[in-house]
């Protein structure tokens, strides 16, 4: 049975694969991602998805998944092939991988978001997924995503490999930054990755944004990087209810370290007269909701770490400083921290 709407997109997807010189590579990419962009297009592929799903015995949203998954999966390879060659890398190819997963996920992440609103109108601060049992969770949650869970930890050691490179960071560090945050905000993808290895090659590039690069990066990134961070422990500890306690000395220590370097900014800026930075204010707001889910379900570790070198002393007392001037969102935040050392 004929299906052109995934023949073309497969055909797209194995000219990107074997793409071996630089201009062909990227004409490649931007055929890809002109094709997937097309909603018309994508709508005829979800219509043949349905009819080829009946012949193999598998459900359209598998079928849907290997196309999308594979497409995603040959951006990465071209941008890896073009970090390798001699040829300086653009934006638009760190930038493609992302973009066609934003896209892959655009309808599921509207869905969520509906679904969070809904049980928001029925239960006070209700998380959007709770099971009790992780691989429960994980199945659960397989068809959630157009993403097959071996792109989702592709698509993360791309991110991170290309954080640690200084020269690809000039280029896109904002696009990578908000790629891993994104990558963190979602349960059904950190069911993916690995509570240990994972967990600290993203805390180690946050870490680095937060604290050593934070005078030279802008708002955006440092917004980006704290985000990264909450959603990274909330998803973990709130959520998937993954045990992190081997993190939580680490975690704190990297929350009081990014609010002393805030607070330090601060007092540069009101000595200097200068107005206070608006993302100072943001990136506060997510160290203390890090606090928060770390406090809730590891109160007895907390104890021992918070007595070290003032942990507690200064997170608490920051808190009480910022508590007048804080507004929606971030009063909440304080607020769910307060209660927490109840």
């Amino acid at each position: 049975m004929n299906f052109p709407a995934y023949s073309k997109i497969s055909q797209a997807t194995t000219d990107l694969t074997n793409a071996l010189k630089i201009t062909p590579r990227r004409e490649c990419a931007n055929a890809l991602k002109q094709l997937l962009f097309d909603t018309n297009l994508r709508s005829k592929l979800a219509q043949e998805a349905v009819i080829a799903a009946r012949d193999k015995k598998k459900t359209p949203h598998d079928v849907l998944a290997k196309i999308y998954s594979n497409a995603i999966k040959a951006t990465i390879h071209a941008a890896q092939k073009t970090f390798d060659s001699s040829t300086k890398a653009k934006n638009e190819d760190i930038r493609l991988p992302f973009k066609i997963f934003s896209l892959v996920d655009k309808d599921s992440d509207a869905a969520l978001a509906l679904i969070k609103k809904e049980r928001e109108g029925g239960f006070d601060e209700c998380e959007l997924f709770t099971f009790e049992n992780f691989e429960r969770y994980r199945n659960t949650n397989k068809n959630l995503t157009f993403v097959q869970p071996k792109v989702i930890k592709g698509l993360l050691k791309f991110c991170l490999d290309c954080l640690e490179n200084e020269d690809i960071c000039a280029l896109a560090e904002a696009d990578l930054l908000n790629m891993l945050q994104k990558l963190c905000s979602r349960p059904d993808y950190v069911a993916h990755f690995h509570p240990s290895h994972d967990m600290i090659d993203i805390l180690t590039a946050v870490q680095d944004r937060l604290l050593q690069r934070s005078d030279v990066l802008d708002g955006t990134c440092l917004t980006f990087a704290a985000r990264a961070f909450y959603y990274l422990i909330h998803q973990f500890t709130t959520v998937l209810d993954i045990d992190i306690s081997g993190f939580v000395h680490l975690s704190l220590a990297l929350v009081l370290d990014c609010v002393r370097s805030c607070k330090s900014r601060a007092g540069a800026e009101r000595s200097a007269g200068a107005e206070r930075s608006g993302d100072s204010t943001h990136v506060i707001k997510w160290m203390y909701g890090v606090a928060v889910d770390i406090l809730s379900v590891y109160p007895d570790q907390c104890v021992a770490v918070l007595e070290q070198d003032n942990f507690g002393k200064d997170l608490f007392g920051y808190a009480r400083s910022r508590w007048l001037q804080a507004k929606d969102e971030s009063k909440q935040v304080l607020v769910a921290y307060f209660s927490s050392h109840l």
